[in-house]
């Protein structure tokens, strides 16, 4: 898989908003609905207010949702709130331990913190999950950069199945050991 095969973000975006506002016309208490205009306010528009405003409404519907909860966390991220936010990721792994994404989201969120080595091992179990992710590679090649470990975090940008972030990591960890001329190439 490459980026290229991906729909361009500002269409992708507007149709995911649009089957969201669809089914609030359909339905104005649709929880997973207002979840994701939530995650789209957050992740796409940038606006916190209004995706706490659509988190709070999905999560006053449908309070032990997993997906509403899990989606909800990176806003507490945003928001300087590290603690609650790995809070709610650890909620959703011990609710959901098969669910290799809630580990790469706790991984994440340690990684926020600057809690290195725990982001690692939340990535590997991620990983152990989901062999083929391509995320958990990434957050351990961050990961293990910021632990000093440069070698390490090349190999595993190197691991990623997408050739695009093999090539940005390569060069992000050149950059960061001075390799500049690497880097650049």
């Amino acid at each position: 898989m490459c980026s290229s095969d991906l729909r361009p973000r500002d269409e992708g975006f507007a149709l995911a908003r649009n089957a969201a506002q669809k089914a609030l016309t359909l339905d104005p208490d649709h929880a997973k609905a207002h979840s994701l205009l939530g995650w789209i306010a957050t992740y796409y528009d940038g606006d916190l207010r209004a995706a706490a405003r659509h988190f709070q409404k999905a999560l006053e519907l449908e309070p032990n949702n997993l997906d509403i909860i899990s989606n909800s966390a990176p806003l507490l991220g945003m928001l300087g709130r590290y603690g609650e936010e790995i809070a709610v990721n650890e909620y959703f792994a011990e609710r959901d331990p098969l669910n290799s994404n809630s580990y790469m989201n706790l991984g994440s969120s340690y990684f926020a913190a600057r809690r290195w080595s725990d982001a690692v091992a939340q990535q590997r179990e991620a990983l152990r999950l989901s062999p083929d992710k391509i995320g958990p590679h990434i957050m351990m090649g961050y990961s293990l950069l910021m632990m000093g470990d440069p070698k390490a975090a090349l190999d595993e940008f190197a691991r990623t199945p997408v050739e695009d972030y093999q090539v940005w990591g390569k060069a992000l960890v050149f950059h960061v050991t001075g390799r500049q001329e690497d880097a650049e190439a």
